[in-house]
């Protein structure tokens, strides 16, 4: 149970098509990306993008009861991917931090004329500070734009405005294999990732929040560290901790940071004292990732409310053994609530890790 439930509730759990082949353009850029289910996410995403910077976008925000200026200004904007397994919706939640309805607002299918998503396309496109980094973003560069009329023609498209539902950190005395502490015992949050960054210092990642205020001394497994504080990044709530020699440590190989592409399938993380993996799935994302991903913000992706407040700072993988994100927090109820992980890419691009 989870925020994906809100969304069947608010705005249905029927509709969701295969939009990696709804047209031409949309198979081309399911040719790249090569995974029909990442491609159909992928898609619903640009699509989001061209109607929020469309004309379409505020004049349909201005027919949703209760929301507030700071939507626009302040609101976190995330995809949900909800409804049947087989065919998801993939529709737009707006967290609005003045919205003080109990029950959130809904509009089932917005109105999306194709003048208008070409308009926002060429915004979206000239928003992003970067050219093409891969053949997937060269093929979205290339017939996302028509690719998005595709896909709203294919099927419609919802969106849904919510207050921020409460948030708890996901630390408290976690006890992991490699633990993180401010005295030898007990452990206050976990190791994310063991890496090198761009100087070729090793050491490892782990969540900003749990550490203690003006104190730089830490423990990794019983090995005391010291914290630069220019390795610590408040936008991202991690921080890199150099630790000589731990590279060497018995540890999983990893793909590096997942680029570029929706995260879809199983992804799984590891509990204190638990080799076992723990899988869950992505339920939303940030509506900016993969492409407008900058420094200057902080991007998320939800999974169901799986995580337990001694998991900060421990790594989601999926199944191809990319880095997903890292535990940040937990929202909510279990029927209407999720827990949240920092995007990795902007993890290892703030600490510059190999």
């Amino acid at each position: 149970m989870s925020i994906a439930n809100l969304a069947d509730r608010y705005l249905g759990f029927t509709g969701g098509t295969n939009l990696s082949r709804a047209g031409l353009n949309c198979r081309r850029i399911t040719q790249e990306v090569g995974n029909p289910a990442s491609s159909s996410s992928l898609i619903a995403t640009i699509f989001w993008q061209a109607f929020m910077f469309s004309p379409a976008y505020s004049k349909t925000l201005q027919g949703v009861t209760g929301i507030t200026s700071r939507a626009f200004n302040e609101g976190q904007k995330l995809v949900v991917r909800h409804g049947v397994e087989r065919l998801p919706r993939h529709d737009l939640i707006i967290i609005d931090p003045g919205f003080n309805q109990s029950e959130p607002s809904a509009i089932r299918t917005v109105n999306t004329p194709s003048v208008e998503l070409r308009e926002g396309w060429n915004a979206f496109i000239d928003n992003i500070a970067h050219p093409p980094r891969s053949s997937v973003e060269r093929a979205i560069f290339t017939y996302g734009q028509e690719a998005v009329i595709e896909a709203s023609q294919e099927q419609q498209f919802g969106l849904m405005v919510s207050a921020p539902l409460p948030r708890e950190y996901t630390s408290l005395l976690p006890t992991p294999a490699l633990g993180v502490a401010h005295r030898i015992e007990p452990s206050i949050c976990t190791v994310g990732v063991i890496a090198k960054d761009a100087k070729g210092r090793e050491g490892v990642t782990t969540a900003l929040h749990s550490l203690e205020t003006n104190n730089n001394h830490v423990f990794i497994d019983g090995i005391q560290s010291v914290i630069d504080p220019h390795d610590m990044n408040i936008i991202t709530d991690s921080c890199f901790i150099e630790v000589p020699g731990i590279t060497t440590a018995q540890a999983q190989k990893l793909s590096g940071p997942l680029r570029g592409v929706i995260p879809s399938g199983p992804v799984s993380f590891q509990r204190a004292n638990d080799s076992n993996p723990i899988f869950t799935q992505v339920i939303a994302w940030d509506a900016d990732i993969p492409f407008a991903v900058a420094a200057w913000k902080r991007f998320e992706v939800w999974t169901d409310p799986i995580t337990e407040r001694s998991d900060s700072g421990t790594a989601l993988i999926d199944d191809n053994n990319f880095v997903v994100g890292f535990a940040y927090c937990i929202a909510g109820k279990e029927d209407s609530g999720y827990s949240a992980w920092i995007w990795a890419e902007s993890v290892f691009d703030a600490h510059m890790l190999q």
